[in-house]
């Protein structure tokens, strides 16, 4: 893992390049998160080579790791960007001689299959409210059948529900 495939692992997921001089929050948060993994990766490396790739001195990557903890606690998208990032440098080092854009691809297909869930989530989560709605005047009578254990709904069921349905059909037919 070299310095040049965290920053692009960073850009990727926050959708910036973090080497632009933009001193907007999120450009400067994402720049945070790098020099924070830069230092967790190369121990050995000087603040100043950190720094150097996103056009940063040694002083604001030593003020990038001073704050960036706090960060990342406190915001989310600061978070996300850091955590995913540690996974994609965890996948990288568990396979071997994988192609560094084949990653990001699974990272890509792990975010649609997300959204799928999430999508599929939220529509059955609507049906069930149609389906409650749908209830209506019914669901008191479903609630107090929940009461009943399985043998007392089966008595009920053939000694009340059963005879009740069939005199209803017999009336509807006539």
């Amino acid at each position: 893992m070299r310095k040049e495939e965290v920053k692009a692992i960073i850009d990727k997921l926050s959708g910036l390049d973090i080497s632009s001089s933009c001193r907007e929050q999120s450009y400067v948060r994402a720049r945070w998160v790098y020099c924070k993994v830069c230092r967790m990766l190369f121990k050995k490396m000087s603040l100043r080579e950190i720094g150097s790739l996103v056009g940063v001195d040694h002083s604001t990557v030593l003020y990038a790791l001073k704050n960036v903890n706090n960060i990342i606690v406190n915001d989310n998208d600061t978070r996300n960007i850091y955590q995913k990032t540690l996974k994609i440098i965890e996948v990288r080092e568990d396979l071997e001689q994988v192609d560094f854009d084949n990653i990001l691809s699974l990272y890509d297909l792990q975010q649609a299959y997300d959204k799928k869930i999430e999508n599929l989530t939220s529509y059955y989560e609507g049906k069930i409210d149609e389906l409650n709605k749908s209830l209506g005047s019914f669901k008191p009578f479903l609630d107090s059948l929940s009461i009943l254990d399985n043998k007392d709904f089966e008595e009920f069921k053939k000694t009340r529900l059963e005879p009740y349905l069939r005199m209803k059909k017999t009336l509807i037919n006539k």
